[in-house]
């Protein structure tokens, strides 16, 4: 854990150890587009993930391990030469649900200035209206 995780949570009894997992996994623009890549064109090599997002190969690198570290993709223990990273969409998705929960925190669902319900978006294009 890390030192602000552990500051904040003496300081908010709502922070857990899944949100400074979650803050870690989507708390960088390269583990998002990481996230949004492999959502989008499924399982890839090190090597293409880092071509189409435009991250140098040392960077992925240390994307993925941490991502892989959190449960976010994985690799078949049978792929021996190059790793094909796989998104678990599940937790991916759980763990972005959980910083949202945090973030909404005590917040009641209003309209906004037009009167129109409030759409909060939510992980790479799907939405949830409230209201």
């Amino acid at each position: 854990m890390s030192f602000a995780a552990k500051k904040l949570g003496h300081q908010d009894p709502y922070w857990s150890a899944e949100l400074t997992v979650a803050a870690a996994v989507y708390g960088t623009a390269a583990h998002m587009q990481i996230i949004r890549y492999l959502r989008a064109n499924g399982p890839s090599t090190r090597r293409d993930i880092a071509r189409r997002t435009g991250l140098s190969h040392g960077l992925a690198a240390q994307c993925l391990n941490k991502l892989k570290s959190a449960g976010v993709v994985t690799t078949p223990p049978e792929e021996q030469v190059a790793e094909t990273y796989h998104l678990e969409t599940g937790r991916a998705e759980g763990l972005f649900r959980a910083l949202e929960s945090y973030l909404h925190l005590g917040q009641k669902d209003q309209p906004d200035a037009t009167g129109s319900a409030v759409v909060l978006p939510l992980h790479d294009g799907l939405r949830r209206q409230t209201g």
